[in-house]
């Protein structure tokens, strides 16, 4: 039989004089589910152990659970798939400040090609190009095409998991990018008691305040809490940049009985400063250069000119009703409206061939995102003979309204030149004439019906999922008044078997597909072709019951079809054919004492182009993909109230995307120091200071180039000293 999660935070609470009416959520529910509702009854129950509960508290914290790969609370080691999970603790432990660098320890990613211009969370997966979207409590977070320049950033301050899903997951999400998928779980109201501050000042002038509050807010706990929120600030790598964050995240559970929840979640998040992106030349950084190399502090903008800001604004809820110890109904949405206004002075060529005057053309954006998500779940578990079911039938609704404009100034006169030798700033922005690039509308409308059968049997798991999904997409250009619109539809599907032996190992396969409609043109002014993905895994996990271990092999084979990329000569969109990724990934946590845990991956991908109509794209090696990248960090927590902390990150060369650049490997440690100060005085019980650094010996590196004019210098040493409260 599958592992049980028990809802503990429901059961413990008094029952309800005035049980909910089923008529009440027969108006939220839509009309796919309304037949369970037919009769307006009173239903009591008794207090009972339900599995695969999205609202559990234990499945939103442990890290031996998943949510996202199959929409229900199942062990990772009941799961036919790869799935890694870094929970709030992993987050804390290693001072990750964003979610990106969250994952810096899990297998099979990119999350640094940009560098320190990595102002979005732009992870990459599996040795496939596109972005990871954002799925935030089960909904899209403003995630557009897996190209787009603009996505969110969720701060991990505000969040308890952060789950990823290796491959496709369009079977139970919709369009979505064949390397995998982040699922975020924000923090949630809870039954315990919980109030933290937090405080911290590091290198870079990093400054830190936060806190996070949560319980019961009535005698009867029949509605909890909690308020999370934070600001950070710090002076970027390059000259003149600065960023800076504010941040809160209010939530409420309402428990009216032991059968009904509701929690509304929301968060607000401004970014006044929101880092810097730019360019640098590969004559410099990875290639020579006669005049030396170009100091990873360099500023290529000019700070008269240079702006990003970001407002991106979120609310949404989540809402169970158990009806009997067999069927539970569940519904979620979320709203999210995202602003950037950016501004900038870019790196384009050289002006000549000495390597020092380089010609930069001006640019400025206006962009706006806004999405809304609707996914209704009815689960249903019974026994079939000797098979025990759990059903997942969901209808999911969501829309995304991508708002673009741009403006440029490509600098026929020379007048931005900027000679990186001897820069001199402070520019005239009188000389910047701007033209209107782009004033495009997208806009995409998906439905989606799913239907998921998990089987038990004795020792063996199996997970038939499939999926139908219809997509509706405009592109209005009202640059030259043309609109186009198109539709899509598509169905995936996946199928899982896992057998577990009696020692923890268990041996499993699957197979999986994907879609992702494109809302981008090509030369023509025509919407590319939807692109799909197939992959087959096979993998084993090992996740003994007598220890604190868990590990996972997989072995994929992942292609990708209709797949668009930008032509390092034109810069324009073209779709090109067929990348094929194939590779072996490796995970593990294991708990060597109550006081000693080590954590290692391990990724070999092999990413190359298959079919092009360009014969001479076919073989490259896809851009940015280390074809080896390892991790590995150990913790120890002494009886003296001292924990150490230490890793080391190792990624391998990289390449441009014609191939004719190699970007060199690089290996990167890292630090973390804590000590509670309660264990010095008593009077300091709940203190906690906290020291972590990233890239500790300050290694200078290039994080990746995808051509001569575009590459990037990775972050240096990073420190950050905090003193937390917790009461």
């Amino acid at each position: 039989m599958p592992e049980q999660i028990v809802l503990a935070t429901r059961s413990q609470l008094p029952s309800s004089r005035n049980p909910l009416r089923l008529t009440t959520l027969g108006c939220l529910i839509p009309a796919l589910l309304t037949p369970v509702f037919a009769a307006e009854q009173t239903v009591t129950l008794d207090t009972v152990n339900v599995e695969a509960s999205a609202v559990s508290d234990e499945a939103a914290t442990s890290r031996k659970v998943s949510t996202g790969s199959t929409k229900t609370a199942t062990p990772l080691s009941k799961t036919p798939q790869s799935v890694s999970v870094v929970t709030a603790a992993d987050i804390e432990e290693k001072g990750a400040d964003s979610v990106a660098e969250a994952l810096n320890y899990s297998s099979g990613l990119v999350t640094n090609y940009r560098g320190t211009s990595n102002r979005n969370d732009e992870v990459m997966a599996r040795g496939m190009g596109g972005y990871l979207p954002q799925y935030l409590d089960g909904i899209s977070f403003a995630s557009g095409s897996s190209g787009a320049s603009l996505s969110p950033q969720v701060d991990p301050w505000l969040l308890e998991k952060i789950e990823l899903i290796h491959g496709p997951a369009s079977v139970l999400y919709g369009q979505s990018a064949p390397g995998g998928l982040l699922s975020l779980t924000s923090k949630r109201p809870t039954a315990t008691p919980l109030h933290k501050l937090e405080i911290g000042y590091g290198s870079d002038n990093q400054r830190l305040a936060a806190f996070d509050l949560a319980g019961p807010a009535t005698d009867s706990a029949t509605v909890l809490y909690r308020l999370t929120g934070l600001t950070r600030a710090r002076d970027g790598q390059e000259q003149f940049v600065e960023e800076e964050r504010y941040a809160i995240a209010p939530a409420v559970t309402f428990l009216p009985n032991d059968q009904f929840s509701f929690t509304l979640l929301a968060s607000l998040q401004k970014d006044p400063d929101a880092g810097y992106r730019n360019f640098l030349p590969a004559e410099g950084t990875v290639l020579p250069n006669a005049n030396g190399s170009i100091p990873s502090d360099f500023f290529a903008s000019d700070p008269n000119w240079e702006h990003a800001s970001r407002k991106q604004n979120s609310i949404g809820y989540l809402m169970e009703y158990l009806v009997n110890n067999q069927l539970t109904l569940r519904q979620t949405a979320r709203y999210t409206h995202l602003t950037q206004q950016t501004k900038t002075v870019i790196y384009d060529s050289w002006a000549d061939s000495s390597q020092t005057v380089m010609n930069r053309w001006a640019q400025k954006f206006d962009d706006k995102v806004i999405s809304a998500g609707l996914d209704n779940q009815a689960q249903y578990q019974l026994q079939t003979g000797a098979v025990a079911h759990t059903l997942l039938a969901g209808v999911d609704y969501k829309r995304y309204q991508y708002d673009n404009k741009s403006w440029s100034d490509r600098d026929a006169d020379s007048d931005l030149d900027l000679d990186w030798t001897h820069p001199q700033y402070g520019l005239d922005t009188s000389k910047i004439s701007l033209s209107a690039v782009t004033d495009e509308l997208q806009k995409r409308k998906q439905l989606g019906v799913y239907l998921q059968d998990q089987m038990s049997v004795g020792r063996w798991d199996l997970v038939l999922s499939g999926r139908h999904d219809h997509a509706d997409i405009s592109v209005e250009d009202r640059l030259d008044g043309t609109r186009i619109d198109t539709t899509a539809s598509k169905s995936t599907g996946r199928a899982g078997l896992l057998y577990t032996f009696d020692n923890g190992l268990a041996p499993y396969v699957s197979y999986g597909t994907s879609f992702e409609p494109i809302t981008t043109t090509d030369a023509n002014g025509e919407l590319f072709e939807p692109t799909t993905a197939r992959q087959s895994e096979v993998g084993i996990k090992y996740a003994p019951k007598e220890r604190d271990l868990q590990a996972t092999v997989a072995v994929f084979d992942l292609h990708q079809e209709n797949v668009v990329t930008t032509n390092s000569q034109t810069r324009l969109s073209e779709q090109t054919g067929e990348v094929g990724s194939k590779g072996v990934e490796v995970e593990s946590r294991l708990g060597l004492t109550e006081a000693l845990t080590w954590t290692a991956a391990y990724a070999y991908t092999d990413s190359k182009t298959l079919k092009s109509e360009n014969p001479a794209e076919v073989g490259l090696k896809t851009q940015y993909i280390p074809r080896h990248a390892a991790s590995t960090w150990l913790n120890y927590q002494f009886d003296m109230g001292l924990t150490t902390g230490a890793g080391v990150r190792y990624v391998g060369e990289t390449y441009s995307r014609n191939n004719r650049i190699t970007v060199p490997d690089y290996t990167l440690a890292d630090l973390a120091l804590g000590y509670d100060l309660g264990k010095a005085s008593s009077s300091l019980k709940g203190a906690k200071a906290q020291l972590t650094v990233n890239n500790l010996f300050d290694h200078e590196y290039v994080s990746s180039c995808s051509a001569t004019w575009a590459c990037f210098y990775g972050e240096g040493r990073s420190a950050m000293a905090k003193i937390g409260y917790s009461w």
